[in-house]
């Protein structure tokens, strides 16, 4: 194994920068040192991702899928070169060519994928789920900039885009084969299935292709890899709906994983937030869900395998989204569906001051997400019978 031990850890550093740059250690930039380091720890912790993903599926362990719209995740690579246990192999190999581990760390810019305090929190329980064993994978949104970053020029404060993937993350695996689609706008059809049944469909919508990119949440000493799973917006193969031009088309489906929280002064803001957390909650819900009918070929037991842990409001249309799966992708009724939502989904609000309870008017819904819209209609209805 590559940190087995110091001379291990060196052969391999070798390699690898002579493979990926055609240098030697002596000739290498602090940059592809960086990286080299970077992807031979995201490859270590590979083997306990695996590991992990077999027991799981072995066993049908419960796990907990934590939906939030931010993970303040810090930096990664002194964290997981200490909880895989492999810190002193790495700083001392690297010390006999004279390179200081403490520069290599500096290169790592901070994750753009949360701001605050919901973010941190989030990201404390992702590490600490991670280091107790749980099965627990955050899903979030892959922004291409942070929130911002602060300089000095001429002696006053500035405020500049952290365009914290411009060179790219070393710890994420892009994952094409688990993208989905998400369909926004459209219209609700009534069609007759091969079975004589009526159902419900969306027609006319414009789809975007929700790329996924993993990265490891990395246990304490205990060989534990949990997932953080990144969704990116990329360009659907589908036909465009004909009163959509192409150029509109990419100018939105950029903003969807532009940036965390888009200016909420604005209608146009408004709606861009309410596209982006049905964005995540649609392509997390999907991802799962066709994994889970993969292996099963029933969603019957969906609430015995899964929790989904909502963080704050922003994830909240998780639930008719579910439903609209549930009845209209995998034929359930609505009593069968329910049943699913109620005992899989779980919420938590960390404030009840008005202003942070989010609401949207309903034309925003009604034209952005028809058939989501008429759930939530129905689930009205039936509360206040």
């Amino acid at each position: 194994m590559i940190f087995d031990n110091k001379e291990e850890f060196k052969k391999e550093f070798e390699k690898r920068l002579t493979e990926l740059y055609g240098r030697s250690v002596e000739d290498s930039h602090i940059t592809e040192r960086y990286e080299v380091l970077g992807e031979m720890v995201r490859d270590f912790a590979g083997v306990g991702w695996r590991k992990c993903r077999e027991d799981m599926a072995e066993n049908g362990r419960k796990q907990c899928i934590y939906f939030s719209m931010e993970f303040l995740i810090g930096r990664l690579l002194l964290n997981n070169l200490q909880n895989l246990g492999v810190y002193k192999v790495a700083k001392e190999g690297l010390a006999d060519y004279g390179i200081d581990i403490n520069e290599l760390e500096d290169q790592e810019p901070d994750a753009g994928l949360g701001n605050g305090g919901l973010g941190r929190l989030a990201a404390c329980f992702l590490d600490s789920a991670a280091s107790l064993g749980y099965p627990m994978h955050g899903n979030t949104i892959r922004y291409e900039y942070g929130f911002f970053k602060q300089k000095f020029v001429n002696g006053k404060q500035s405020e500049l885009p952290d365009e914290w993937l411009s060179n790219g993350f070393v710890f994420e695996v892009k994952k094409p084969k688990h993208a989905v689609e998400v369909e926004f706008g459209g219209n609700a059809e009534t069609y007759l299935k091969p079975n004589g049944e009526y159902a419900l469909r969306t027609v006319n919508a414009t789809h975007v292709r929700a790329m996924p990119y993993d990265v490891s949440v990395v246990g304490y000493h205990n060989g534990v890899s949990n997932t953080l799973r990144l969704w990116s917006a990329e360009p659907s193969e589908k036909n465009l709906p004909t009163d959509v031009s192409f150029d509109d088309y990419l100018s939105t489906l950029k903003e969807l994983s532009f940036g965390l929280y888009p200016d909420d002064s604005t209608e146009h803001g408004r709606i861009l937030r309410l596209r982006q957390q049905y964005f995540l909650v649609s392509a997390g819900l999907q991802s799962v869900m066709r994994g889970e009918y993969g292996r099963y070929k029933t969603l019957e037991h969906l609430k015995d395998h899964y929790v989904f842990q909502l963080n704050d409001t922003h994830p909240i249309l998780s639930i008719p989204e579910m439903m609209r799966l549930l009845m209209d992708v995998y034929g359930f009724g609505w009593d069968e569906a329910w049943e699913q939502v109620t005992h899989s989904i779980a919420y938590t609000n960390h404030t009840v001051m008005p202003e942070a309870l989010e609401r949207w008017p309903i034309q925003y819904v009604q034209k952005l997400l028809p058939r989501v819209y008429m759930i939530i209609e129905e689930i009205n209805r039936r509360f206040n019978a």
